[in-house]
């Protein structure tokens, strides 16, 4: 039996060290399962909408696997912690998601992440791909009464479709992408149908693919949005394994 993994040093300056217990595992969609963990220590914990943490996990070799992950949802009065994983192919953290069983345990770091939700502000703009919807449901449903929201977020199939926060203000839109299409390409058409105005006071998220969230963001800035209008990282990119792009 391999031993479990231990944080890697470089990990420890990007946040505090978690141990975490997994309570249930369950379906959230045929692409999504949700892990929720209860924190194994008293020390305080504070999640702002949008971050997320590093989970140490077995790795294929004798190197842990490091993934971000959003947190979904921070229940504070049962210390627990709802991590939604996409399912796609054999990987690691697949494998963690679709074994994961009461009792077991896992090392984190975090919670951590620029993108977070501005509670000052009081209409958004959101662009994300099924792997940034934790974060757009997670600071939508943070979202004061007063807040407007649009949130445009590419799925893969219908019933990748969530429960959303309903009420006057929040308009979120399911763009299925199509057979071949690379990943943003539906939330980059439904974007520049949209032509969205910089209006005073609006801010606008993008998380998701790194290429799709550049180019999304440079067409935001070619609508006369300002850099510090727009939060953005790429959660992804073909070829990468593990780490997030910070994107300015």
């Amino acid at each position: 039996m391999r031993p479990a993994p231990t944080i890697p040093e470089r990990l420890l300056r990007k946040g505090n060290p978690l141990m975490l217990e997994v309570v249930e595992a369950t379906v959230v969609t045929p692409a999504m399962r949700r892990v929720s963990l209860c924190l194994s220590s008293e020390e305080p914990f504070a999640s702002k909408p949008g971050q997320s943490l590093i989970l140490v996990l077995p790795g294929d070799g004798d190197e842990p696997a490091c993934r971000h992950y959003t947190v979904r949802k921070y229940h504070e009065a049962q210390r627990l912690i709802d991590i939604d994983v996409v399912l796609h192919g054999d990987s690691p953290a697949n494998r963690w998601a679709r074994n994961a069983r009461p009792g077991d345990r896992v090392l984190a770091v975090g919670p951590r992440g620029h993108v977070t939700l501005k509670q000052e502000i009081h209409d958004h703009l959101l662009l994300a791909d099924e792997t940034g919807l934790p974060a757009v449901l997670s600071m939508l449903e943070a979202m004061p009464q007063a807040a407007r929201a649009t949130a445009l977020v590419e799925i893969g199939a219908p019933s990748d479709q969530q429960p959303w926060p309903v009420r006057p203000g929040i308009d979120i839109r399911w763009l299925v992408r199509s057979n071949g299409a690379s990943a943003g390409e539906a939330v980059n058409l439904a974007l520049r149908e949209m032509a969205p105005s910089p209006s005073v006071g609006r801010h606008a998220y993008i998380v998701g693919e790194t290429a799709a969230v550049r180019s999304q963001r440079h067409y935001l800035l070619s609508c006369g949005f300002e850099k510090s209008a727009i939060s953005a990282e790429g959660y992804w990119r073909p070829g990468r394994i593990g780490g997030h792009d910070h994107i300015d």
